[in-house]
């Protein structure tokens, strides 16, 4: 009996087992030519079933011969089958990131037969563009699937005569659809399948890492992952106007290119592999990386001069972000950040290797590049959430380390609902943590020191005689012989305090805090008869 198909650029027949290595041979010239293909092993050339005696172990074996001689790795499914009392097994496999090598060489499937590939061959294959027909193709996912927190985000910021459309209808115009279903595209915008990889870190001289974050995501919620990622835990100063009411934050690295190249790296990243988004903070740059390089023969500095043609991988994600206001114009970004950090005296440079493209961001002295007339502060919305009755509990918490609701109340002389507002308000601020009817401080006390310390010289204590000036001078003098320093920038942004700038060891900032703590909290304790 034969099979009903034949054999063709897809499709390739064995007799037996003992031929594995020229069939995995075969898988990679399928892969390099069509993306996918199935092997049979058991059947004819002319398609006559003779099968094979297949055993789990056979099986196991298949799949690690073809894991370690193909590159990149690949992961096919098998499948035994009977036909007519007669086992044949079925390899299948479908990947998309070419080109694959057997053994280090690059085949090709032309008919029914595999040739191995010329340079110039493999050149083309490496340029030449498959992403349009993987956004398109069935993911399988159901619209039932969709982010309907993320969508509506997306929503908001689109023309709003498409906003009247359904969820569907929008979907559909923004091609990210496939009937039912969302294609590729669509589930790695929109779907609640979250399914790309994000990580994010702080590093340090020392070899230390801080605020390590790694989570799955869509695109939409990764972008936005990541540009609050960066505005946490890079420096910024307010710029206060003299009648408070045009305040302006300024972050180290403009906010506009931040969110450039994050945009960019999920965008135009390639969506062949499970890669890494990674972001990575340290001392003296911040660095996105993003997997793929660019597409054909450009190079960063042709974007950079504004030389580069725009090339789009993954063209129905781009459009989507464009459609949003998210991109504006193709092929300008890179030059406009480029322009932009050259104002700001920041370094702004990509690099390529064979993986993906980093794109970094120099920290410069941000915090000593200000003008006469800019002050610089801490958020001072943020300060003004903490009231002086909020510092009350505080202080007591601090002297008391635990204290029931009601002893609060007696003490800073309030009703018990009162005092459960401002604990509420302080539960949310994550500064204490309730257990029953008992409160004690969240977080290390440093966060209330330094939260002491800034407030300093505002409304509410504007009579303590302790300013910023001294205990910066103070921090200076201890730590200026510190042998083993780390930025304190990590620890302060963890915060959202960005007033010091010195370097030092972690372990060093508590000695530093108890050498200080006493008397501030002296100080605040006599302020409010605590």
């Amino acid at each position: 009996m034969n099979i009903e198909c034949k054999e063709s650029e897809i499709i390739e027949f064995k007799q037996s087992l003992a031929t594995i290595d020229d069939a995995i041979k075969t898988i990679s010239s399928m892969l390099n030519k069509h993306h996918r293909g199935t092997i049979y092993f058991g059947i004819k050339d002319d398609g006559e079933i003779i099968g094979i005696i297949l055993t789990d172990k056979n099986k196991r074996d298949i799949v690690e011969k073809i894991k370690t001689k193909i590159k990149p790795i690949i992961y096919p499914s098998i499948e035994e089958i009977k036909i007519n009392n007669k086992t044949i097994c079925k390899i299948s496999f479908e990947a998309y990131d070419i080109p694959y090598s057997f053994e280090g060489r690059f085949y090709i499937r032309v008919g029914t037969t595999t040739s191995q590939m010329e340079i110039s061959a493999i050149k083309e294959l490496i340029s030449k563009d498959i992403s349009l027909e993987m956004e398109k193709r069935d993911s399988l996912i159901s619209l039932n699937n969709l982010d309907t927190d993320a969508f509506t985000s997306y929503k908001n910021l689109i023309n709003d005569k498409y906003k009247k459309f359904s969820d569907v209808k929008i979907l559909e115009k923004l091609e990210l659809t496939n009937g039912k279903n969302f294609n590729n595209a669509g589930k790695l915008l929109f779907s609640n399948s979250s399914s790309i990889n994000l990580r994010m870190a702080m590093k340090w001289p020392d070899n230390a890492v801080y605020n390590d974050i790694e989570i799955k995501t869509n695109i939409w919620n990764g972008i936005e992952k990541s540009i609050e990622y960066l505005k946490q835990n890079i420096n910024k100063k307010t710029i206060v106007s003299e009648n408070h009411l045009h305040n302006k934050i300024e972050y180290e690295i403009p906010f506009e290119c931040l969110r450039e190249v994050v945009i960019n790296a999920f965008v135009h990243r390639q969506y062949l592999n499970s890669a890494e988004n990674i972001i990575t903070i340290t001392d003296k740059e911040v660095v996105i990386y993003s997997p793929g390089t660019f597409m054909g023969n450009t190079k960063p500095n042709d974007y950079l001069f504004g030389e580069g043609i725009s090339r789009r991988r993954n063209e129905i994600l781009a459009n989507a972000l464009k459609f949003c206001g998210y991109i504006e114009k193709f092929g300008t970004g890179i030059k406009r950040t480029y322009d932009i950090c050259k104002e700001r005296g920041i370094d702004f440079n990509i690099k390529t290797d064979n993986y993906g493209v980093f794109v970094s961001f120099s920290r410069n002295n941000f915090l000593d590049n200000k003008s006469k007339n800019q002050k610089n502060v801490d958020d001072l919305d943020e300060l003004k959430n903490i009231t002086p009755n909020n510092w009350k509990i505080l202080l007591l918490l601090i002297k008391h380390k635990e204290l029931k609701i009601r002893e609060i109340s007696n003490k800073i002389k309030l009703s018990v609902m009162q005092t459960n507002r401002y604990i509420n308000k302080l539960i949310e601020e994550k500064l204490i943590i309730k257990n029953n009817q008992y409160c004690s401080l969240g977080l290390l006390k440093e966060k209330i020191l330094f939260h002491a310390l800034l407030t300093i010289g505002f409304d509410d204590i504007n009579d303590i005689n302790y300013n910023i000036t001294t205990i910066k001078k103070e921090w200076e003098q201890i730590y200026n012989s510190s042998k083993q320093k780390v930025l304190l920038h990590e620890l302060m942004n963890k915060f959202n305090h960005v007033n010091f700038k010195y370097n030092i060891k972690y372990s060093d900032l508590e000695k530093c805090l108890e050498s200080l703590y006493d008397e501030i909290q002296t100080m605040w304790i006599k302020q409010y008869n605590i």
